[in-house]
């Protein structure tokens, strides 16, 4: 069942919490740690807006059960200090908790963020760099995996968040457009892996 999703077409510079997408939701920036001022639309995709830290957003969309996957296309130019992510099961945007993927560098970072603060869960090492590859987030109970490009690159189980929260994206950086996010999917039940 479909969740919602996003292909980010739009006027290049509208802000994501200026954007409704393509299912008819809005978008929220997270208040906690994430300073940025959002992401925003250049050329169909989803951008750092220039100058601006980190920043994450999440959908209106409501998961109507805790397991779901949310999915989206990444990309990367070169390797640099810029990053994009997936939220999954995010409670309370002012406190900013959830399970978050996180592409840095040629290695992906499962994090479970709690009141803010992040400690990895596991990482994966594929650079994609250069290429458009499709990743996914996927919640089922206490299984949480992380799939690049078709393989299961981070596997584990985790109680921390059982509530379905919501789904979401991380980009941060220089905002120098070094990665961009598409197609985004939020979708349950969770894709089997």
């Amino acid at each position: 069942m479909g969740i919602d999703y996003d292909t980010f077409t739009g006027t290049n510079g509208v802000l994501l919490t200026a954007h409704t997408s393509d299912a008819g939701n809005t978008w929220a920036k997270v208040t906690h740690t994430d300073t940025g001022t959002t992401s925003q639309i250049q050329g169909n995709v989803l951008v750092q807006e220039a100058g601006s830290p980190a920043c994450s957003c999440y959908t209106s969309a409501v998961p109507p059960a805790a397991d779901y996957t949310v999915q989206a296309d990444f990309y990367s130019t070169a390797y640099g200090s810029d990053y994009i992510g997936l939220w999954a099961r995010l409670t309370d945007a002012s406190a900013l908790n959830g399970y978050m993927l996180q592409y840095q560098n040629g290695t992906f970072t499962l994090y479970k963020c709690v009141a803010g603060s992040f400690t990895s869960l596991g990482t994966y090492s594929h650079a994609i760099d250069g290429t458009t590859t499709t990743v996914a987030l996927s919640v089922t109970g206490t299984s949480i995996k992380c799939v690049v490009g078709g393989t299961v690159g981070i596997s584990i189980t985790s109680s921390v968040f059982t509530a379905a929260g919501s789904a979401g994206i991380r980009i941060g950086g220089t905002g120098a457009n070094q990665v961009t996010l598409d197609n985004f999917r939020a979708y349950s039940p969770a894709a089997a892996a």
